[in-house]
């Protein structure tokens, strides 16, 4: 099978690098239309101290619903069919949320007011909710611990980052940024944007934007705000010139840190920037200028058809990196004009975030972007699920990270995915 990689990979990774099998393994001539099917035993066992409490699939369209199973969804779904199937009211929700630990945080509740709601599944197997922050300005949030979570409230504060506890479900306070960052405020700054939060060890990072009245970037720069999260205090800030923010990122499993840039100033609501990521190794507070050239890493190496243009290549869903792996979504072709967004040709790519090299997954189908899904693709139980939304097929497909075998996984009937999530006891 063809793939993209122009040099080895180093024999540590090479076992958990390769491109996928040929054929693709169904695993649905015993799947039911009603019922899910067992997915057997985990091929990675639970790290040490922690219990599967079960695995929540968020599906959005006809419907929308959060559904608990304690072994993990496989085969043809349909979650109406479900008793415990928690219908949820509110906004058309194509990224359904994030899972911490043993709870399941969504940026609306069950009447569908913005947010962060907590769900969890209780002793019978049922999806309950925890409790609600109610935030108007629907900002992002980051989780640190079971008891420390961080997330943006403009209508409290544009230069602050409000705290909450995850167990109570509370607003504990807000960390203000000080004149360092501040003093970037000046007369062509009408607005200021926090766009996204993204805790790792003893820090979060939240990148600021200081926009001009038509939504563009005052600066050449994108800013980083570091937090403390042991003191809850501001500790730097962090500036990259010539990359301009956008919201989103992602944590390796190992504490890595991956900021979602651009690479030039668009338009407001056109994405025909080049969308590339800057890193910040675990451990440390500074953009890793080893990563990519000069510190930057974009995929126009690796995507099928790079062009020539300055549009972006379309990664525009933020992919989740497991042992220096990222398994995204990317548009297979360069994307020039927003009418693009629309084209089902959205694919799943495996790439190396060390060396830059990567495969698109042949066998895995192609999705739409604009009315399909803005779920991740994400690593669960040792399987990368990459979220498919397409005319003939809703669900998701598995890519195993050590084999490299492809698995039609789940089949949506009835509904889109919005997330698929496994919820832990750390205790």
């Amino acid at each position: 099978m063809e793939n993209k990689m122009k040099r080895p990979i180093n024999s540590r990774k090479m076992s958990r690098f390769k491109p996928p099998l040929k054929n693709v393994i169904t695993g649905f001539a015993l799947a039911s239309v009603l019922l899910l099917a067992s997915c057997g035993d985990d091929d990675e066992p639970a790290p040490a101290g922690e219990t599967t409490l079960g695995y929540l699939l968020y599906t959005f369209g006809d419907g929308q619903f959060i559904t608990a199973s304690d072994t993990m969804f496989s085969g043809v779904v349909n979650v109406v069919n479900f008793e415990n199937a928690l219908e949820v009211a509110g906004p058309f929700t194509r990224n359904g949320g994030v899972a911490f630990n043993d709870g399941f945080y969504a940026p609306s509740n069950q009447s569908g007011d913005p947010g962060i709601q907590k769900y969890s599944i209780n002793d019978n197997g049922n999806v309950q909710a925890d409790g609600f922050i109610s935030n108007a300005s629907a900002g992002a949030f980051g989780l640190i611990s079971n008891t420390k979570g961080y997330y943006v409230d403009i209508t409290r504060s544009t230069t602050a980052l409000q705290t909450f506890d995850p167990s109570a479900m509370q607003r504990t306070g807000q960390v203000d940024f000080p004149t360092e960052v501040t003093q970037y405020v000046n007369n062509s700054v009408a607005n200021i944007n926090l766009s996204s939060v993204i805790g790792s060890g003893n820090h979060v990072f939240t990148q600021i934007n200081f926009q001009n009245a038509g939504g563009n970037s005052v600066y050449d720069s994108t800013f980083v705000v570091v937090v403390n999260t042991n003191t809850d205090s501001y500790e730097q800030l962090l500036i990259y010139p010539n990359a301009y923010n956008m919201e989103g990122g992602t944590v390796d499993n190992n504490g890595d840190v991956y900021i979602r840039v651009q690479d030039s100033n668009p338009a407001p609501g056109l994405p025909v920037a080049s969308t590339e990521y800057a890193r910040i190794l675990s451990g440390t507070t500074s953009f890793d200028m080893s990563f990519g050239t000069n510190g930057i890493f974009g995929f126009r190496g690796v995507i099928d058809d790079p062009g020539t243009g300055a549009g972006s290549i379309g990664a525009l869903v933020a992919g989740e990196v497991h042992d220096g792996i990222m398994y995204i979504r990317l548009k297979s072709d360069e994307l020039v004009d927003i009418s693009q967004i629309f084209e089902v040709n959205f694919d799943a790519y495996v790439v190396d975030m060390n060396t830059g090299e990567g495969f698109k997954v042949q066998d895995i189908p192609s999705s739409g972007f604009a009315a399909g899904t803005l779920e991740n693709a994400k690593v669960i139980d040792g399987l990368a699920y990459y979220p498919i939304s397409n005319p003939d097929f809703q669900g998701y497909y598995t890519y195993d990270i050590v084999t490299g075998e492809v698995a039609k996984a789940i089949e949506l009937q009835g509904g889109k995915p919005s997330a698929l999530v496994k919820l832990v006891d750390t205790e």
